[in-house]
């Protein structure tokens, strides 16, 4: 599971390469998942024009709901509705 801060530093222009050079192998692990406040936050929080390409980034990455990750139980992971409805 990605933590919020760590999406930031991926995504943002002006994050130093040192960062972004710490930052890379962890969202480019091949079991990495987003929970989905987090997906959430990051969506809300980016312009109009990097919403489609965060989107389409999100389309990839395993979604787990608040409640599964709360309960400490595996769920299915899914992309929810608000997230499909954005990547069209």
């Amino acid at each position: 599971m990605v933590e919020t801060t760590v999406w930031v530093d991926h995504f943002r222009a002006s994050t130093p390469r040192a960062v972004k050079a710490q930052v890379l192998p962890i969202v480019n692990q091949r079991n990495i998942c987003v929970v989905e406040p987090v997906a959430f936050e990051l969506m809300a929080n980016v312009s109009r024009r990097d919403r489609r390409r965060l989107a389409s980034y999100f389309a990839l990455v395993p979604t787990l709901s608040a409640q599964s990750v709360s309960e400490n139980r595996a769920a299915p992971a899914r992309r929810p509705s608000w997230l499909q409805a954005t990547s069209r």
